[in-house]
Order: C-alpha cells, then structure tokens, then sequence
C-alpha cells in the first residue's frame, strides 16, 4: 500500500478545511491587524482635504443632529439599524451608524442633543450621554446617501456648504468592514477549519509510518520488523488492505493507517448506510466494520457493495476466528457483554 494513500484519500478533506480556514482567516485578518496594529485616530484630528476612507478611528461622541435613516426587520417590525448625523469636527459632519445593541444609547444622546440646542440643559448635562466609538470610515451606498443629502436639504446648499458633508460613514464597533463579534467569530472558524485541514495532512503524511511504529513498539520481542516492512512491500492492496496469516494493514476511514494481527479480529461486517435529502435517496456509501481484541472498531471505506464483499472475503480467508456479519444481538453484546461476545468468537468454526 501507498503511503501516500491517505493523502490521496483524503486530498478533498484537505483542501476543504484548509481553504474554509484561509477564506475565514483572511476575511477576519484586516479586521483584527488593524485593531491590533493600528494607531486609531478622532474625528477632530482628521485631514478632510485628504483620503479618509478606511481610515480607523476611535473618536467620543459628543453630539448627534438627527436620524435620517432606518432598517426594519420585516419579521419583528422592530428597528435593525439607525443612521445618525453627527459633527466629523472642523465644521464638518459624517454619518454615524448603530446595529440594535446601540440604539439606545444612541437615542438617548440624539435627545439630549436637542435639549441641549433648544437651550433646556447645558453642556455639562449632556456629557453622561456622550459614548466612545470604534470604527473604520466607509463611502455611504447610493440609497444611504439619498437619504443623507435630504436630510440637508442637499439642492439648496451652496457648494462650500455641501463640502463640509462628508459621504461616509463609521458603524459603531465595525472594523474593516467586521465587528468585533464577527471578526472573533470568523477567526475562531479559521483557526479551527486550518487546524483540521492541518491534522488531515499530517495524519496522510505521517500515518503510514506511524502505525508501523506503534505497532512494533507494542510488541518488540515478538514483532520482527523485518518481516513487518517484507509484508508491507510485498502483499496486494485489496481496497485500502493488506492481509496474510501473520500481519493485517488497512486504511482506516480514508486517512489513518492501521496494523495489526490477523487473529486480533473478532467480528467483521459490511455497512452499507442510505442517504436522503428531504426525503429525496441521495445515495449510498459502503464500509467494512472491523472490531479488533482491544475492543475498538475500525473502517474501512468502499466504493461499492462489491468491494465490501471483497474485503469481507480476504478477512475470512485469514480470520477464521472471526464473527461475520451483523445483527442488532450481536451488537448489543459486543457493547454490553464483550466476554460473552468473545466466547462466541472462541467457539467459532476452525478454532484450533
């Protein structure tokens, strides 16, 4: 057998995970290095005569003019999201926007700014309801950006007026386009979807020889590894196994790798399981099921039924002491009677 088998069996798994982690890390990568490795600045410290976008910024809000905008969940009727006006500093103004978390405190400043315009408190009352936001500056949509420009009365500024409106915004929390929930979110999927990725390669690199080891390892004085490597380079694969009358190597779910002794084996069986997707039969996959005397099973997958009854023929050939076949009585004593179970086993046609 191969020892590149396991890789070749398990290349899709491979460059499944790893791609998801590579996509997961890279979309929350901008997000958490600019947080990490990046020097946010006010909004009062801004140069408007200059690039601003994707600027990150960690800035007090000291006042808000008004809401020009809202989404509606269509399910709840409650407010999703809010868009505000607030002063960008040198007479300038840029869009503030709030998921529902922030809503109220946005709100509640939005009031107090009014109270503090219409001359109802002063600027020392309307300090508790200033709040510090984090975010990255984007170009408003077209759709947001409508709305912005009538809340001005876009049409009836003059042009030096219109300059101090700034079409962007900064989205309370959001960096580089990810809040900070989402940015851990994704990056927690990333590192865990590479670490898998990472694992199925090593395991099909390494398995091969590893369970040569551990398996000499097991018995040293008994396990010759020269007749262990003789058996391996000499004896036909029959899909994803390798048997004679003293050694037993198979490939073990499509990734790992398996050695062991023939009369270690003491039951064997084919499972054929039926997929189904709302109901629809998506297809079948095949394996042979492999329960060995240290009482763990182990798989060997197929790609037909004909294969499983290959694999359950060459097993017989060299397992006589082994049980064939499954039934829900042999499985109950197996898992809650394993003694009883290996009686049967000794008692099994050929036995010596």
């Amino acid at each position: 057998m191969s020892k590149y088998k396991g890789l070749k069996s398990s290349w899709f798994l491979i460059v499944l995970f790893l791609g998801i982690g590579i996509f997961m890390l890279g979309n929350s990568g901008k997000s958490l290095f600019t947080r990490a490795f990046s020097q946010p600045v006010t909004l009062d410290e801004l140069d408007y005569s200059g690039e601003i976008e994707g600027t990150y910024v960690r800035t007090t809000v000291y006042g808000i003019y008004g809401a020009y905008s809202e989404t509606v969940s269509s399910k709840t009727n409650s407010v999703k999201a809010r868009e505000y006006v607030i002063d960008a500093g040198d007479y300038h103004y840029i869009s503030l926007k709030a998921r529902s978390g922030d809503l109220k405190k946005a709100d509640a400043l939005m009031e107090a700014s009014f109270d503090y315009l219409d001359g109802k408190i002063d600027s020392d009352a309307l300090e508790p309801y200033q709040f510090e936001i984090t975010g990255t500056i984007q170009p408003l949509s077209s759709k947001s950006l409508q709305y912005y420009h009538e809340f001005f009365d876009w049409y009836q500024l003059d042009d030096e007026v219109k300059e101090s409106i700034l079409p962007y915004y900064v989205e309370i929390g959001e960096v580089a386009g990810m809040d900070n929930g989402t940015m851990w979110g994704l990056f927690a999927i990333g590192v865990a979807a590479t670490g898998l990725g990472m694992f199925f390669l090593y395991n099909s690199l390494t398995g091969y020889e590893r369970a040569v080891r551990k398996f000499l390892k097991s018995a040293p004085d008994s396990r010759s590894e020269e007749r262990v490597r003789d058996f391996l380079s000499h004896t036909q694969e029959l899909h994803g196994l390798q048997i004679d009358r003293n050694f037993l190597f198979m490939l073990v779910g499509g990734a790992g790798y398996y050695l062991d002794l023939p009369d270690h084996v003491v039951w064997m069986y084919k499972r054929i399981t039926s997929h189904r997707y709302n109901g629809i039969p998506t297809g079948k996959t095949y394996g042979v099921n492999i329960s060995f005397a240290d009482h763990k099973q182990r798989e060997i997958t197929v790609k037909n039924e004909q294969q499983a009854d290959e694999v359950i023929q060459a097993l017989s050939s060299y397992c006589p002491r082994a049980i064939a076949g499954y039934s829900k009585d042999l499985d109950n004593l197996y898992q809650k009677n394993y003694n009883q179970f290996l009686e049967l086993r000794y008692n099994q046609t050929g036995q010596s």
